[in-house]
């Protein structure tokens, strides 16, 4: 149980999870029925990237870019957890990070739907290079 096995562990259940559902939660558009200041509701599991590649955006790009973010919040907890946890605890621990809460955070935040960054607000979120999220994330769940 060593830590770099710990962070490979961690890109391979990132990589799952960010793909099929935490993109989605993440960057997602927001409801029809007025919704989705809280979470994404589309771009589950690659849904839309090619027709958004049509258009001229490249979502598989901002996918991998946001993905290693995802990855990195997870792989922070691991230094704390290292040598406290089995590896299957620690596997469900990232499912559940990667997956919802990580992104959860980011629609909030990054997400130009998020309720912390909207522009009609007088206050917004302010990030510093994204160390906030990430940092922030990553280390509340290392002491939880």
């Amino acid at each position: 149980q060593n830590i770099l096995c710990k962070n490979g562990l961690v890109v391979v259940i990132a990589t799952i999870c960010w793909y099929f559902v935490g993109y989605g939660l993440a960057y997602g558009e927001p409801n029809t029925h007025g919704g989705g200041s809280f979470c994404g509701t589309s771009n589950f599991a690659g849904s839309g990237f090619l027709e958004a590649q049509a258009a001229g955006t490249n979502r598989w790009r901002e996918w991998f870019f946001q993905w290693a973010f995802c990855a990195t919040c997870g792989t922070i907890v691991s230094g704390a957890m290292a040598e406290r946890t089995a590896l299957t605890g620690f596997a469900v621990y990232v499912a559940a990070m990667t997956t919802f809460v990580y992104p959860i955070v980011v629609h909030w935040t990054w997400s130009e739907h998020g309720w912390l960054n909207n522009e009609s607000r007088s206050v917004n979120y302010k990030d510093f290079a994204g160390s906030g999220v990430i940092h922030m994330c990553g280390g509340i769940s290392a002491l939880v």
